[in-house]
């Protein structure tokens, strides 16, 4: 802590400000006196002309420089209020014989004083107000982070004054260990030499206030102690310690806990566990939303301790090693005894990063050949996880309890909606979009010409009425109905005029849900599950999302959508929206180096110019595309 500064921590009266400048004066006056009889008594003792010269010269120049010191001194006493600072050589000179009228403190007291009295409340008025009236940009970004940093301290209800360290903590001895080597010499963690700095220091302080020893010796003392306890929190960056070349560098607290090789990272967050695994994911289509699919070779290896247990426990070995070989030999036996200890055990499957909940979810197992984990295409957006060599991590709860959580907390079908806006995490992508969509658009290639819903409803024909879905799908199933033909369903007493494909999905939803007679596109599925999940409950909305998938992968097949380089039509006003868009930029470009713009309003004018562009230009795209051609049906679908 600098002692370079004395703050004023009392507010001055108008009274003691006039009561000091005339103690001024009166010390200005009498050094004038002394110094015009120095003048008068050095002229006496010198007659000769050109000595008579130099003292007049150097009595002008002492006498100009006691008047400007005076004035110095008199503005700063103008200027003085709650919270000014003077410089240690002016509160020596002048305020250390008036500490009666104006109360000045230095170090770290005074700092804590000062934090005492603010107002946060009114510190922030203030600081919006001094915002909104600065014109440069750094002093603008200084304040909007004393802004934020006020509006915390507000919110949380901390008082600035509990800033200030007042009592350090010591950490547990197992993160400061001190180990034995031979010899009787001991090694320790350059924390312990940090606090025992700290400790002897604050010690030695104690006992010089104690005998009252000189301010000098206490303040140079107390800057000993800030330093030990900045290098204690933060490290010997910045002393003399860490600044030489071959100088060990001691390892801070900070130190400790921060970056790739402190306490949480290395210890607490990258923990090497047992019972665990990792592999490559690939997709699974036939498990059920709470299922993984677990290579057996990695299930062998979690799982073999229980196999032992068993093959020991019905008498077929008789030792750990024997049971071991077993295994080891893939003995039919002991893959049996693996479908039983597997039997009801969820695994937790994570993907990294762990950025939030969501990437940690419980499955339950299903063993598969090969060396990839499979997973459920439904919970890959929960995970942001793809298929183009993503690893997952595979983890076994070994406890009751922790599988009891597993499967009540944190399995998959049970964390279907994203715990900040409640919108599904389960939802249909990519295939099964595109099959969905397929199965209930109206599109007819049979009959181009009816390339919209109204032209389809006048012109096409009625292939049949039907009294119930049920003859619908006998009919479909049986080979009399094409997916796209046209059909009249009376459903709760109401003709409907509808698709097979639609009936076809309908099929699969509840019956509050039914009945959805419009074309399905990405984010009509969405919808569709969050109306299911309020009208219905968790395991209803697993039920269906899986129904959905499965009728989206089978119509996707069906439909066997594909596209060539010759549907990839530019469109004609391309190149004529990119120029714009660059002689927008450019203009931009123009405003900003002219002061017009600031970097942030560049940027975004920008990014806006782009995206204008890019919108006009997808939108062209789809102009020149229309129904019946596959990479329409891929944009329009939002599969891609």
């Amino acid at each position: 802590m600098s002692f370079v500064k004395y703050v004023l921590i009392k507010e001055i009266t108008q009274e003691n400000k006039d009561k000091i400048k005339l103690r001024l004066e009166s010390d200005y006056k009498t050094k004038v006196v002394e110094l015009e009889g120095l003048y008068k008594d050095e002229l006496t003792n010198n007659q000769d002309k050109k000595k008579v010269k130099d003292i007049e010269k150097l009595y002008k120049e002492n006498m100009e420089s006691l008047e400007k010191e005076f004035l110095r001194i008199k503005s700063i006493v103008a200027d003085l209020g709650f919270g000014s600072t003077i410089m240690e050589s002016d509160y020596r000179a002048i305020f250390s014989s008036m500490t009666e009228l104006a109360a000045f403190q230095s170090g770290p007291e005074s700092i804590l004083k000062m934090l005492q009295t603010i107002d946060v409340e009114k510190e922030i008025k203030a600081k919006v107000k001094i915002y909104r009236e600065l014109k440069s940009e750094d002093q603008r970004k200084k304040t909007i982070a004393l802004i934020k940093l006020l509006i915390n301290l507000h919110i949380s209800g901390v008082k600035p004054e509990n800033m200030v360290i007042r009592k350090l903590p010591v950490i547990p001895p197992d993160l400061r260990p001190v180990v034995q080597l031979e010899g009787g010499r001991f090694a320790s963690s350059d924390v312990n030499l940090f606090y025992r700095r700290v400790l002897m220091r604050n010690i030695r302080l104690k006992k010089m206030i104690q005998v009252g020893m000189p301010d000098v010796v206490k303040k140079n003392e107390i800057r000993l102690l800030q330093e030990s306890v900045n290098n204690l929190l933060v490290g010997e960056k910045n002393s003399a310690a860490g600044a030489g070349a071959g100088i060990k560098v001691f390892k801070s607290l900070s130190d400790m806990l921060s970056g790739k090789e402190g306490i949480f990272r290395k210890n607490l967050l990258g923990k090497r566990v047992d019972y665990s695994g990792r592999s490559i994911i690939t997709v699974g289509p036939t498990l059920s939303l709470n299922e993984c699919g677990l290579p057996i070779y990695i299930a062998v290896k979690m799982f073999t301790p229980f196999i032992i247990g068993k093959l020991i426990e019905k008498k077929i070995a008789y030792t750990p090693k024997q049971a071991e070989k077993m295994i080891k030999e893939e003995s039919p036996v002991a893959l049996t005894f693996l479908e039983e200890v597997i039997k009801d055990k969820y695994v937790l499957l994570n993907r990294a990063p762990t950025l939030h909940r969501l990437s940690m979810e419980a499955f339950k197992i299903k063993l598969m050949p090969g060396k990839t984990i499979r997973i459920h295409p439904l919970v890959c957006p929960a995970f942001n996880a793809d298929f183009d060599g993503d690893q997952m991590a595979v983890h076994l709860p070994i406890s009751d309890e922790a599988q009891k959580e597993a499967r009540e907390l944190i399995a998959a079908d049970k964390n279907i909606l994203k715990p900040g806006s409640g919108d599904p995490t389960i939802t249909h992508s990519q295939d099964m979009v595109l099959g969905i969509y397929y199965l209930t658009d109206f599109y007819d290639t049979r009959y181009p010409q009816n390339s919209t819903e109204a032209e389809w409803s006048k012109s096409n024909p009625v292939c049949g009425i039907f009294s119930s879905i049920e003859k619908v799908l006998e009919m479909y199933h049986n080979g009399n109905l094409h997916i796209k033909d046209k059909i009249i369903l009376v459903y709760n007493n109401e003709p409907i005029e509808t698709t097979v494909g639609r009936v076809i999905l309908n099929n699969v939803l509840p019956e509050k849900i039914k009945f959805m007679n419009v074309k399905q596109k990405s984010k009509d599925l969405k919808k569709i599950l969050s109306r299911i999940f309020d009208e219905y409950d968790m395991p209803t909305t697993v039920q269906v999302a899986d129904a959905i998938k499965n009728l989206g992968f089978q119509y996707s097949t069906i439909a066997a959508t594909s596209i060539n380089v010759l549907d990839m039509t530019v469109p004609k006003g391309k190149e004529d929206e990119l120029k714009n868009g660059d002689e927008l930029t450019n203009e931009v470009y123009k405003y900003y180096y002219k002061g017009f713009f600031s970097d942030d309003e560049k940027h975004r004018s920008i990014i806006k110019i782009r995206t204008e562009v890019k919108t006009r230009v997808e939108k062209s795209l789809k102009d020149i595309t229309g129904p019946g051609q596959d990479l329409y049906t891929m944009i329009d679908s939002g599969a891609r």
